[in-house]
């Protein structure tokens, strides 16, 4: 990363370490609870036997794992759990509350319970052992004394605790109103019967389990939500800006910083309460003047309007130029919605001078500047009138006020996506070691202090009656075998943690590469053309090497785009960092030209492996296999009777126009080997997380399964449906009823929905013969669990003495009823390891759980994009890039409407490609730019 031009010191303080260490907290041994293990076997064992006694089970209910696996080498990790204890003498108590109407905002909302909790007396008479989540819900120590109804409506003037000094909000003759009605008490036998002796069915959680979960999670909030200096930037996500001094360690530029934080969650496991607790690391917007940002934006992207005022939209600032009587400041919060463009007003540039606007109670129609208006109003001379002012009224009534007189307010998250040196910043900040990583967590100065669980801060837990013991817990894991991974003549490639080259191998299946251009776009154009016939003949020889039958390129010096023929089959070459201007000059959505890129730095270096990955890609799209891994390594699978399935939806990025369309991806295998995915792609409403159409997605990949193996009857569907967007999506998360962080209702939507439509999906297509078996997963890798190796000579000292590739843990965390497991069949290479966590919903194939551990990390060893296993299954993988591309083709038209509502009358793309991709053998892409990209 300092080959950037990034400081030395980037990301660095004095928990910083150089990754080749393990964890080693002091006084502790790295031993699992042997109670624990017993305590699962006899609830695996309870639950067979009340299996064989029913003659049926609920066809929706959670799927109870067969069995645990026992296959790989045994392992002992840490992991960022650590143990929960309530006082099961004491008692909580719920209150549901009901806000102010007139109080919309969430912020505002917000500060009035802030206010609340100060100000009333029932509530602060608790001190420490009272709770909120700020929105509907009270967690009391006591129970509150609201009349013979326990029902209450409490009035108060509001003070606004965002600025120190306060301020009333409301006056006195009409105040807010704060109803609060008791929900019922909350015993620890409420939560321990969740974890107890007794085998409980978890598939039917009542309200009491589900509010005990919540009232925990808001407990464990209540100490950083009480802490000034801690700023809260997600769900169970709190953070601290860095000291003054190590502030430029973790300048992201452009306006922004990174900030370190913690997540934290309650969480069951078999016969206990966990909390999850995890480093987090984010962008905030600087808490400086508005006008030093708004000129450090402009650095990293000068000239850029609409995406400045992207970056300002909505952002809070703190004003101090109005007085007092006594003439003190009177400091006031507001929020910016925009800035004076030059396009937006008709009388020159908008900056200071000639933004004019009529005064208020004036009876003529005589206009003043803002440089005026500040000058007469309050006395201020203005030192840039020549900048833009930014609007904190409305668009119809806008206020104009100088950046130069305005504060950014500290504790802001920026939403929208970082640029490439903010993210490579981001990157190296973030990505920490997992010794470093785990030793954050535990530190005083670190998770652990933060949340509020050590001795020195634990007060208010202790009104509660909760105490979290600061200890990592361990688990135990296994460390599975790589699969032999096969290419041409039968030859084996040698894995080494997860990764292995090319070198004397080609590739499975090779595809003919005939007719192709190299089009030269932008600085590319203007290389000499010698050397760029030098590179060029490289990068063939590279292409032969790995096994593809390649001629010589036909070559465009640009930057124009030529026409090409809609009949041929190029493989068109491309020089331009901007993907997606690419993608729309080629018309890959219209023509079907085939389209690939690759960065022009790179093939300077005529880099082998990197050309040997172009020609995986390659291959790839033009039907070809790269890989296999042996029949043995691949189970029930293969046979050659089953396909694969990929399921992912994603939905549009914060910030980006309203009503931007989600997008659902399905792909699916049609070859032995599953090398082959194509996909269907298509546009469905804003943010809905079910695929609408996934009936007819489904037919069509299976006709064409059908299609392809004419003599083959399909017999098995194995489906990983992506689950990081369920995760993100939904708003039950408070509700957790797993390890995973998806609530109960949220598997219950998949399982009413998408497993019945993929049966409606079989009847069609196999409407006289018996349906293939179905298994299930989900797959997610947004949740915050993480392992550490206790024993360095069992770590992966190669990448940062991380757990090593193909680890899977199923014990010690799992869930307490259901089938799920954590998996790393990825190595590592920045970081700590962040594993996949898989759900099991449905098993018609009747796997165990070593069948089914085997499975999913051996086909981790199956994408053929590069010479490694990857961290999630290939299917989901898969269908999150066909999701990605399908985005691609609404770039262009969101880019040029910014600010306004997605009209589908005129979106540019629905759903689908190009006909000359429905009957074509290729890869999930769909089209292929080759090579070469050069800012």
């Amino acid at each position: 990363m300092t080959g950037l031009g990034h400081p030395k010191n980037l990301g660095t303080d004095r928990h910083t370490s150089n990754g080749t260490g393990i964890f080693q907290p002091a006084g502790q041994s790295p031993v699992a609870d042997s109670r624990i293990t017993q305590k699962e076997d006899s609830n695996l064992k309870a639950y067979q036997e009340l299996r064989l006694s029913q003659l049926s089970l609920d066809e929706y209910s959670n799927l109870n794992r067969p069995s645990y696996g026992d296959k790989g080498d045994r392992v002992t990790l840490w992991t960022n759990y650590m143990g929960l204890s309530i006082d099961i003498e004491k008692h909580l108590f719920t209150y549901e509350i009901v806000i102010d109407d007139r109080l919309k905002f969430r912020r505002k909302r917000q500060h009035f319970m802030e206010s609340a909790l100060r100000h009333l007396p029932e509530l602060r008479a608790l001190g420490s052992g009272v709770a909120t989540d700020y929105a509907s819900l009270i967690v009391a120590s006591a129970k509150l004394d609201l009349g013979p109804n326990d029902h209450k409506t409490f009035t108060l003037a509001f003070y606004d605790t965002e600025l120190r000094e306060g301020r009333v909000m409301a006056p006195l003759d009409n105040p807010f109103a704060l109803k609060v009605s008791l929900i019922g008490p909350l015993s620890s036998s409420d939560l321990l019967r969740f974890v107890g002796p007794d085998l409980i069915n978890s598939n039917h959680l009542d309200t009491a389990d589900t509010e005990a979960v919540r009232a925990l999670n808001i407990i464990m909030a209540s100490q950083p939500n009480k802490d000034p200096n801690v700023y809260q930037g997600g769900q169970n996500k709190f953070y601290r800006y860095p000291s003054q001094q190590e502030f430029s360690n973790y300048d992201l530029e452009g306006g922004l910083i990174a900030v370190r934080g913690y997540y934290s969650s309650v969480r069951f496991s078999t016969s206990r309460i966990l909390l999850n607790l995890q480093a987090q690391c984010t962008a905030f917007y600087k808490d400086m003047n508005a006008l030093e940002l708004i000129q450090e934006f402009q650095k990293s992207a000068p000239g850029n309007w609409p995406a400045l005022e992207q970056f300002l939209r909505d952002l809070r600032v703190k004003t101090s130029y109005m007085k007092t009587p006594e003439g003190t400041p009177l400091p006031k919060v507001k929020s910016i919605i925009g800035f004076s463009r030059k396009d937006m007003q008709a009388n020159g540039n908008g900056n200071a001078n000639n933004i004019r606007f009529e005064l208020r109670g004036r009876q003529s129609e005589e206009t003043v500047s803002v440089t005026e208006y500040f000058l007469t109003q309050y006395g201020v001379t203005l030192k840039h009138p020549e900048a833009i002012v930014v609007n904190c009224g409305t668009t119809d009534h806008p206020v104009w006020i100088p950046p130069e007189l305005c504060t950014v307010m500290p504790g802001q998250p920026h939403r929208l996506p970082l640029n490439d040196v903010q993210l490579a910043r981001m990157i190296t900040i973030a990505a920490r070691p997992p010794a470093e990583n785990a030793a954050r967590i535990t530190a005083e100065d670190g998770g652990l202090g933060l949340i509020g669980v050590l001795p020195s801060t634990c007060d208010g837990l202790a009104a509660f009656g909760v105490t979290v013991d600061p200890n990592m817990i361990a688990v135990p894991g296994r460390v599975l075998p790589a699969p032999r991974v096969m290419y041409l003549g039968n030859s084996t490639a040698g894995t080494v943690g997860g990764l292995w080259n090319m070198k004397n191998k080609k590739v499975l299946k090779p595809k003919t590469f005939s007719d192709w251009t190299i089009l030269r776009i932008g600085a590319a154009a203007n290389i000499k053309n010698t050397e760029f016939e030098r590179q060029c003949k490289a990068l063939t020889e590279g292409f032969r090497s790995s096994g593809l039958y390649v001629n010589a390129p036909q070559v465009f010096p640009g930057p124009s785009i030529p026409a090409f023929d809609e009949n041929r089959d190029d493989a068109v070459a491309f020089v331009d960092s901007n993907l997606r201007a690419i993608l729309k000059s080629c018309k890959a959505r219209n023509i079907g030209i085939h389209t690939h890129c690759v960065q022009m730095e790179r093939l300077r270096r005529q880099d082998a492996s990197y050309s040997a990955n172009v020609a995986l890609k390659l291959n790839l799209k033009l039907g070809g296999t790269n890989q296999a891994i042996s029949s043995n390594d691949l189970g029930f699978l293969r046979h050659g009777n089953s396909i694969l399935v990929g399921i992912d939806v994603t939905h549009p990025a914060p910030g980006t126009m309203r009503g931007i369309p989600s997008i659902a991806g399905v792909v699916a295998s049609i070859d032995p080997n599953f090398a082959q995915w194509p996909g269907n792609i298509c546009c469905q409403e804003s943010k809905k997380e079910m695929v609408s159409n996934l009936d007819s997605m489904m037919e069509e990949r299976l006709e064409y399964w059908v299609s392809k193996n004419p003599e083959k009857k399909l017999e098995n569907i194995v489906i990983y449906r992506d689950g990081n967007s369920i995760i993100g999506i939904m708003t039950l998360s408070l509700i957790v009823c797993s390890l995973l962080g998806v609530s109960e209702g949220q598997y219950r939507t998949v399982q009413h929905t998408e497993i019945p439509a993929i049966r409606k999906a079989c009847a069609k297509v196999f409407p006289d013969a018996p349906p293939p078996k179905i298994t299930f997963l989900i797959v997610g890798k947004r949740h915050h669990t993480r392992f550490y190796p206790t024993d360095k000579n069992k770590a992966d000292q190669k990448h940062n003495c991380n757990i090593k590739n193909g680890t899977v843990v199923d014990r010690g965390i799992t869930m307490p009823q259901g089938w799920d497991f954590y998996m790393a069949a990825h190595a590592a290479i920045h970081g700590t390891t962040k594993p996949a966590h898989y759900v099991v919903l449905l098993d018609e194939n009747n796997l165990s759980a070593n069948e089914m551990e085997k499975m999913t990390h051996n086909l981790c060893y199956l994408h053929g994009r590069a010479t490694k296993a990857v961290s999630v299954c290939p299917p989901a993988y898969y269908a999150d890039l066909i999701c990605e591309r399908a985005r691609c083709y609404l770039a262009e038209y969101i880019r040029r409407n910014p600010g306004k509502e997605f009209d589908w009358n005129h979106a540019p793309w629905r759903s689908g490609v190009h006909e000359k991709y429905v009957d074509l053998e290729l890869s999930f892409l769909q089209d292929m730019i080759l090579i070469l990209a050069q800012p």
